[in-house]
């Protein structure tokens, strides 16, 4: 996934962006993002449904175990993009930007806080841990981002 800003600086011209998509070597997923054609679908189709790929969704794709039982595509959505039609996840609090394709694991694990079972997410978070993504003081803040999980971790 690139954003418009992103090519434009490494050299690309907008009509050179124009042709990528004419020829098919990038789609252009919605206003000011564009995907090659080998692109995660789940990426893509978040990110052209308005949001980027968050929550349960985001910690898969950065190689997080996840407990089964949630299928469907996590999409969170900044402000500007939200609307009732196309609901999302949210963490608690002002909506982040949502300035890349994919959340960060410290983002999604604010957002997976309020889609997941306790459990589910503690067991998440020793996963998180054990592949050093993020560290005991990363989880508390997210943890402290959404109201779902209590208790001592």
């Amino acid at each position: 996934m690139f954003t418009t800003a992103e090519l434009l600086a490494v050299g690309a011209s907008e009509n050179r962006l124009r042709r990528a998509v004419a020829d098919g070597d990038l789609f252009r997923l919605r206003s000011g993002w564009y995907a090659r054609p080998d692109a995660d679908p789940g990426v893509k189709e978040a990110v052209s449904s308005g949001g980027v790929l968050g929550c349960v969704s985001a910690l898969a794709f950065h190689g997080v175990w996840t407990a089964p039982g949630y299928p469907a595509l996590h999409v969170r959505r900044s402000k500007a993009l939200q609307d009732g039609a196309r609901p999302g996840c949210k963490g608690v609090g002002s909506p982040r930007p949502t300035v890349t394709a994919v959340d960060p694991v410290s983002i999604a694990l604010g957002c997976a806080v309020r889609c997941m079972s306790a459990e589910d997410w503690i067991a998440v978070c020793d996963s998180v841990l054990h592949l050093r993504l993020a560290d005991r003081a990363d989880i508390v803040a997210a943890r402290t981002a959404g109201p779902r999980v209590t208790g001592p971790l």
